[in-house]
């Protein structure tokens, strides 16, 4: 595997990671005013 081609694989990883977090911080926050607007500790 050439430098390039690792390169590439470690931005789409970062990249996939950074979504799946954004996604789960939201959800968190959407459920956390539901039940009740308690606050979040992260």
């Amino acid at each position: 595997m050439t430098w390039r081609c690792g390169r590439r694989l470690l931005l789409v990883t970062v990249g996939v990671i950074v979504l799946v977090i954004g996604v789960a911080l939201m959800l968190a926050g959407m459920a956390g005013h539901a039940v009740g607007g308690r606050r979040h500790y992260y």
